[in-house]
């Protein structure tokens, strides 16, 4: 059209706006091949081998929830399989996914789910890159194991305080914990689905219902413990301890010693079930350790051991009578005249202690030059500090001249 001779021209109008119509939309090289435009992913419903931006490809589908639907895919960099968390198309959805990246980053524990990134690799909807637990959920893993060993139970059940204790720990509360967000692979138990823990505290909302604690208003650590207690109750009875209903407040659960093995545990599931709040355990650790003590382990009932440094707990020798030696020592070093020639011996007699350890140089115990001795050393170096006498400070001898009072006292005149 703006060729410079008008034979290289377009003969008419019409030909002209053809070519341009040709351009914008061509037309296939061979008949009968159609040219496919790139239409836009409904991330509902990705198939298997989907392309999901320029570096996951959707390996199957894991399930969903109210606010996101979750796949697995796999990192065609690393070739590692990663769990995709896309929102729905909702302002509540994706304010919960941004909440739960935020609360994921800043933790780290083997038994809570890890966050890689949040992205945008889906048109117009929010996705979290999370590590790929894999196994089943604890809902699925007790339908397969009806009769679970005692080992595997211990196991799971120490994961999940375990991971309740660290949340505690960073002040983080999950606000629906259930079976169904509990993941078990290779015997290990891993705590997913933060959606709800970037909620206020005062929510109405939020939780399920069959594990909600009735008695508190407010999602707190309290909250937590009573439906993790709940879980570890379906984990050794094979049965919700309201027999499938949602708890009242000021009920009671049906525990029964002959459906838990050991029997033991049915008090500890009566305490941490109790209807009242301050008759519970007031921690994660506390139930763990209540828990171990159930099952008979004898260890984490004993008082913790008190913190002091192995030479303080050295074995040190004690003679007959009623003093020991070093007593001794330190007492005829402070009542003499001869104290460095006791106290190289009390030295000698510390070096010769049976199996005494050397202190470490950072340790308080370890000797270092003295101080003031140094500091009078690099003084008298320098030219400006008096010599110190071997003799009292009462027997110096008067200096030479009577009207001079310098340090040196004029020794040098």
């Amino acid at each position: 059209m703006l060729e410079l001779r008008p034979t290289d021209r377009f003969p008419s109008l019409t030909e002209a706006i053809t070519a341009v119509r040709d351009g914008r939309e061509p037309k296939p090289a061979l008949p009968g091949v159609s040219l496919d435009r790139r239409t836009p992913l409904d991330a509902e419903n990705l198939q298997q081998g989907t392309r999901v931006g320029t570096d996951y490809e959707i390996v199957a589908r894991l399930g969903q929830g109210g606010m996101a639907v979750v796949y697995a895919a796999r990192h065609l960099v690393s070739g590692r399989t990663r769990a995709l968390k896309i929102a729905r198309s909702e302002n509540a959805a994706e304010e919960a996914l941004q909440g739960e990246y935020q609360t994921l980053s800043r933790l780290d524990h083997p038994n809570v789910v890890r966050v890689i990134d949040l992205t945008k690799m889906v048109e117009g909807r929010l996705t979290l890159v999370m590590e790929r637990v894999g196994g089943e959920t604890l809902r699925q893993w007790l339908a397969t194991h009806p009769t679970p060993e005692a080992t595997a139970q211990r196991r799971l059940a120490e994961d999940l305080l375990a991971g309740l204790d660290y949340l505690e720990q960073q002040s983080v509360t999950h606000k629906d914990l259930k079976p169904d967000n509990l993941l078990v692979c290779d015997g290990r138990l891993t705590i997913i689905d933060f959606s709800l823990a970037g909620i206020p505290e005062d929510a109405p909302y939020g939780g399920t219902a069959l594990y909600r604690d009735p008695a508190s208003a407010r999602w707190t650590h309290a909250t937590d413990r009573f439906a993790a207690a709940l879980c570890l109750f379906e984990l050794y009875a094979g049965r919700h301890a309201f027999d499938g209903h949602v708890p009242e407040p000021g009920q009671t659960p049906t525990v029964r010693e002959d459906d838990i093995d050991p029997p033991g545990l049915a008090a500890f599931f009566r305490k941490a079930l109790d209807p009242v709040p301050e008759k519970r355990f007031p921690s994660a650790r506390a139930m763990r350790d209540a828990l171990l003590v159930a099952l008979g382990d004898e260890s984490a009932a004993a008082p913790p051991r008190s913190r002091r440094s192995a030479w303080s707990r050295r074995p040190r020798f004690v003679p007959p009578g009623f003093l020991d030696g070093r007593s001794m020592l330190s007492l005829a070093a402070a009542s003499t005249p001869w104290a460095s020639f006791w106290r190289s011996i009390r030295r000698t007699f510390d070096r010769s202690t049976p199996s005494a350890p050397r202190p470490h140089p950072t340790s308080s115990t370890f000797r270092r030059p003295c101080a003031a001795r140094a500091l009078r050393r690099q003084r008298r170096l320098r030219g400006w500090a008096p010599r110190r006498r071997s003799w009292p400070i009462w027997w110096t001898r008067p200096s030479r001249s009577k009207s001079c009072h310098c340090p040196r006292r004029c020794e040098l005149r």
